[in-house]
């Protein structure tokens, strides 16, 4: 595998970093999204300040870029653009398309182009997903999230409901259907929505505040997100001794 098969890691974060959410504010509405009361640059916040049209313009370009990254992604670690089931890619490639689609969740939500700011990155997650060649497994999963949608009217809880839905499909084709696919897919769409839940922990966090960026989020809560951090790692070393 060529040396330059690893580029399509850092390539992955930079579009995942394409804040379009900011850029149709700025150009369509004559808005900044940075002054959203949330924190979020992002489709819903689009939706709240622009309407329905702008909404679906930006969902579909922050799919389209989770897409296009691991498309790049598999034309550089030389795997078929369109290949059966991603899971049949030998493991350093898998390894780095994966990491690749990591990284856009990341640039999405930390993007360097808006001082490190960003939306949750659910969209981002979709099209990461769908670019995994995830389309039975993902369909279903969007089904039963777009049921949750309706009872619940909660589009946070719903984006959990199809990751988790997601993770048992995928669970239940490695133990049934695929043997050999690759066990690396099947905890990747829950270790994507960390970064979500990370997202927001920060934003909730940073609620009320003028500005959102991570480097004044670390400036003023630094020293007890690392003290957080310590706590929980010499709770789970006790745990782990105790038993």
């Amino acid at each position: 595998m060529p040396i330059y098969s690893y580029l399509a890691i850092p390539i992955g974060y930079l579009l995942g970093a394409i804040p379009f959410a900011y850029i149709i504010g700025k150009l369509w509405g004559k808005i900044d999204m940075r002054t959203e009361g949330d924190g979020r640059i992002s489709a819903a916040a689009v939706k709240k300040r622009m309407g329905i049209r702008a909404f679906l313009l930006v969902v579909t370009l922050d799919v389209s870029k989770g897409i296009v990254t691991i498309v790049v992604a598999k034309v550089l670690v030389g795997s078929p653009v369109v290949d059966e089931f991603v899971g049949d890619m030998a493991l350093i490639p898998l390894l780095i398309t994966l990491a690749a689609g990591f990284g856009a969740v990341i640039g999405h939500s930390w993007s360097p182009f808006i001082r490190f700011q960003g939306g949750l990155g659910a969209t981002v997650i979709y099209g990461v997903l769908a670019g995994m060649v995830f389309w039975p497994q993902e369909l279903i999963a969007l089904v039963i999230g777009g049921i949750a949608v309706l009872v619940t009217r909660k589009s946070g809880f719903s984006t959990g409901v199809i990751i988790g839905a997601l993770f048992i499909v995928l669970l239940i084709q490695k133990l049934v259907w695929s043997p050999n696919m690759s066990a690396l897919l099947i905890p990747y769409p829950l270790i994507l929505i960390l970064l979500m839940l990370a997202k927001r922990f920060q934003v909730n966090r940073t609620r009320g505040k003028t500005s959102h960026d991570l480097l004044e989020y670390w400036k003023d809560n630094g020293k007890d997100t690392v003290k957080l951090l310590w706590v929980c790692v010499a709770k789970r070393k006790r745990d782990l001794e105790n038993i």
